[in-house]
């Protein structure tokens, strides 16, 4: 068991907040180790075309032999400035982490063997940028699109806790996050594999919901600036949320015009069928192109687009359960 003393003034310390980067490196990881999300399944073609980015492919690779353990730069605690904002001042965090903090933490061996290209990251200084830059394209490329419905049971669970918190107290707030959190009063305990007391860091602690991550309790305060504790919300997502394809497809209009090839269909065609500019149907007719989930034919000065494989797979109904 962790224990975290609070006392009376460390009260004010505590803070809760989502987190842009903890929702993107659960994704790729799972993306990285081939794996499956209890409740949303298989990260889809869009996740594993992004791993093709070769900072990306460097970011799965130093984390994907983890099983629960994540490197602490790599998820700054967030700063409750607001999604866009927090996501922005992450990536930042992490491109400045000094380079004996990244040999340090991506050497632990609780990740296991890193590989070659890591530890020549790591040796030239490199790793912190691309790590940012991976994680940014793999959000951008994936995410960007299907996360309203993350942020919502997000920004949700937030609202609730700081209900509960103005009502009855800190302590009715925290002792109903999550069965392995209990306020004593004085301190926090929180039931883990491992046993060690703390003073509440002068930063203070983040407790952040997340829907994307592990599964249990994941506690980082071995950096006392960086203090959080990450606690899972699955099985609070709606189930209109889940239906619409959040993760397996890329966003609501792109899912509707990827539903809408199951025959060859042009650019205008597709802009006269949804009551979109021919650029704005470009625009995301490149984007499943890329993510690997259309084909495309041209036809004397047309050019028309079709699921390939990927994409039939992706909208197949197995896949939005």
């Amino acid at each position: 068991m962790v224990s975290v003393m609070v006392g009376g003034e460390g009260i004010a310390r505590l803070r809760m907040a989502a987190s842009p980067a903890v929702e993107t490196l659960a994704w790729l990881w799972l993306t990285a180790r081939g794996a499956r999300h209890r409740e949303f399944g298989d990260p889809g073609p869009a996740a594993r075309f992004a791993l093709r980015d070769r900072d990306v492919a460097l970011l799965g690779k130093a984390v994907r032999a983890a099983a629960r353990y994540s490197p602490d730069l790599l998820t700054p605690s967030p700063s409750m400035l607001g999604w866009d904002e927090d996501r922005h001042h992450q990536l930042e965090r992490i491109r400045a982490t000094p380079a004996g903090v990244a040999v340090e933490q991506l050497l632990d061996p609780r990740l296991g063997d890193q590989s070659r290209e890591v530890r020549d990251a790591l040796d030239d200084g490199s790793f912190a940028r691309r790590a940012a830059d991976g994680l940014h394209r793999f959000y951008d490329t994936v995410l960007a699109e299907q996360i309203t419905g993350i942020r919502d049971a997000l920004d949700a669970e937030l609202a609730a806790r700081g209900r509960l918190m103005a009502r009855y107290g800190i302590g009715h707030a925290l002792n109903t996050l999550h069965p392995s959190v209990r306020w004593t009063g004085t301190r926090i305990e929180l039931t883990v594999s491992w046993k060690q007391d703390y003073e509440l860091p002068r930063s203070g602690l983040v407790f952040v919901p997340t829907m994307l991550g592990c599964p249990t309790l994941a506690v980082q305060l071995d950096d006392l600036d960086n203090a959080s504790v990450e606690y899972p919300l699955w099985g609070r997502l709606a189930p209109s949320a889940r239906s619409a394809g959040l993760i397996q497809l890329v966003g609501v209009r792109r899912a509707a015009i990827l539903r809408d090839l199951d025959e060859p269909r042009s650019t205008t065609e597709l802009g006269r069928r949804h009551g979109l500019s021919k650029s704005t149907v470009s625009h995301h007719l490149n984007a499943l192109y890329r993510a690997g989930l259309l084909a495309r034919v041209r036809k004397g000065k047309v050019v028309q687009y079709s699921r390939n494989h990927d994409g039939e797979h992706a909208v197949a109904p197995s896949a939005l359960r």
